[in-house]
């Protein structure tokens, strides 16, 4: 069994969900990009294209 978060089981083990999984259980600190993308055990090349989708969604 893994130790993923129902959010990350229900949409998906991609990089986009990983990254909003961190956002939304770190909500209450602030991160710089590259400690998000450690944090969500995501590539920096993978954390880039997922980030620019967030920013263009305005969820970010």
């Amino acid at each position: 069994m893994t130790d993923e978060s129902i959010f990350v089981e229900y949409f998906g083990d991609s990089p986009l969900v990983r990254i909003l999984n961190f956002l939304i259980l770190g909500k209450d600190f602030d991160y710089s990009m590259t400690e998000i993308a450690e944090g969500a055990g995501v590539g920096w090349t993978s954390f880039v294209r997922a980030w620019k989708t967030l920013v263009s969604k305005n969820a970010v």
